[in-house]
């Protein structure tokens, strides 16, 4: 376990080297992160946010349905990232799991992992504010009568 990070980070590492199908389950946003790394001619790999599902079945089913030229994933591996979107980037995994996109899909790939990246710093920024101003489901202790 990792002191500075609250995670395994040598353990996650082996899961993003290892996995065909990921899901990063960030704890900051309402988004998740689905990484598909199965490629065929014509079907690169994937990398984007996706909404939380009640299931693994759910999720197995939104997979096939995003991806519809490859069979349903036999298996679905995944970590829970406990701490902010930017702290992902600060371990090194973003790093890890950008140039294994890369490995297999080429630049666009791997520019797809940047720009999701930067999409999730984004939500969280938004889910701050929202959180600050009490806005929607979020109520502040210091709410506006």
């Amino acid at each position: 376990m990792s002191d500075d990070f609250g995670i395994d980070l040598e353990e996650v590492s082996r899961v993003i080297e290892r996995a065909e199908v990921l899901i990063v389950r960030l704890e900051t946003v309402g988004s998740r992160v689905l990484v598909d790394f199965r490629t065929a001619p014509g079907e690169p790999p994937y990398i984007g946010r996706v909404p939380r599902v009640g299931s693994v079945e759910e999720r197995v089913r939104a997979v096939k349905e995003l991806r519809p030229a490859f069979p349903y994933p036999e298996k679905l591996m995944s970590f829970a990232w406990p701490r902010r979107v930017g702290v992902i980037a600060e371990s090194g995994l973003w790093e890890r799991l950008r140039q294994r996109l890369e490995a297999i899909g080429g630049e666009a790939a791997g520019e797809a992992a940047v720009r999701v990246h930067r999409e999730l710093l984004e939500e969280e920024r938004r889910e701050v504010v929202a959180a600050v101003r009490g806005d929607d489901t979020m109520r502040t202790i210091w709410q506006r009568e």
